[in-house]
């Protein structure tokens, strides 16, 4: 869709403009990170926006423009306050991204998958877990006693 392409296009845009920052060419950066915050601005990539603020600050304090860098600065704070590059928020966009897609797109078989995990639970573990309980009230003391040895003897050894 347009927001991915956007971002991707945003990112080369601030990459490119990171680069001509680093070889000293602030012209072509200037125009670069210019780009990458317009386009960022158009397809609602904030992240990528407050990354491309700061990168413009850092520019404008490298060419001894404070005022400007200033600005720049409290452009990407506020985008940062207003918890872009917030992890949780971030991990939760994603998370429900992937919910989205199991949803629509793999919701019978999770439930397949987990019905057949269920069944051979209960043929598996019926026998297993049943045995034990013999409902006499020695053999429940029994494995009382030797639980408590046995915790007993890690506790202590």
């Amino acid at each position: 869709g347009q927001a991915p392409a956007g971002r991707v296009r945003a990112l080369l845009r601030y990459t490119a403009g990171v680069a001509a920052t680093a070889l000293g060419d602030a012209d072509d950066a200037a125009t670069r990170l210019e780009e990458a915050a317009a386009e960022a601005r158009e397809t609602d990539q904030t992240q990528v926006e407050g990354m491309v603020r700061s990168q413009q600050a850092l520019l404008a304090q490298r060419q001894g423009r404070p005022g400007e860098a200033v600005t720049r600065y409290r452009q990407a704070l506020a985008l940062a306050e207003a918890g872009t590059f917030d992890g949780y928020r971030i991990g939760l966009r994603i998370m429900h991204a992937v919910a989205e897609a199991v949803s629509c797109h793999a919701e019978r078989r999770v439930d397949q998958a987990a019905g057949a995990l269920l069944c051979f639970g209960q043929a598996v573990g019926r026998p297993l877990l049943s045995a034990p309980h013999s409902g006499y009230y020695g053999h429940y003391l029994g494995w009382l006693v030797l639980g408590l040895a046995a915790i007993l003897f890690l506790l202590f050894r």
